[in-house]
């Protein structure tokens, strides 16, 4: 099974039908996939037929993003689980690359890359995260702020 075999990724959806199309597109069918839908009334949940390899939580309410997102994880049967975004979507390869970064065992966790719609790197990464960046971050920012 490569990488993406060891991947279950978890949407929320919420009435994003026509962007959870495009995401569940973008993935490749190796990895599991856990739809969890927070009581949409666009049509999401019936257009979910088209994808078999698409598994459905559905809640007849709207829980929340981390509540879902929770529903989704515990649901999940693979080692690694990627969290997507409903309106976001992988590029060909891109969650078999990330997956395979956990062959370093002193890596805890990873996320990829995100783009603009342009191509431009969206502003929402980071450097590698260190005590020092994490102490950095909840003590010195906290002051400035």
């Amino acid at each position: 099974m490569g990488p993406a075999g060891d991947v279950s990724v978890v949407i929320v959806n919420f009435n994003t039908k026509n962007a959870l199309r495009r995401c569940l597109l973008s993935l490749d069918e190796a990895v599991e996939v856990i739809v969890v839908d927070n009581g949409s009334t666009d049509g999401s949940v019936e257009m979910l037929q088209e994808f078999s390899h698409a598994r459905l939580i559905q809640n007849s309410a709207n829980r929340g993003f981390g509540a879902a997102n929770n529903q989704g994880i515990q649901a999940a049967t693979r080692p690694l689980v990627l969290l997507l975004n409903s309106d976001a979507y992988a590029t060909r390869g891109s969650v078999s690359i990330l997956a395979s970064v956990f062959a370093d065992e002193g890596v805890a966790a990873a996320g990829g890359m995100l783009l603009n719609l342009d191509g431009s790197l969206q502003e929402s990464c980071a450097n590698e995260l260190t005590l020092w960046a994490v102490f950095l971050r909840a003590v010195v920012a906290r002051e400035i702020v």
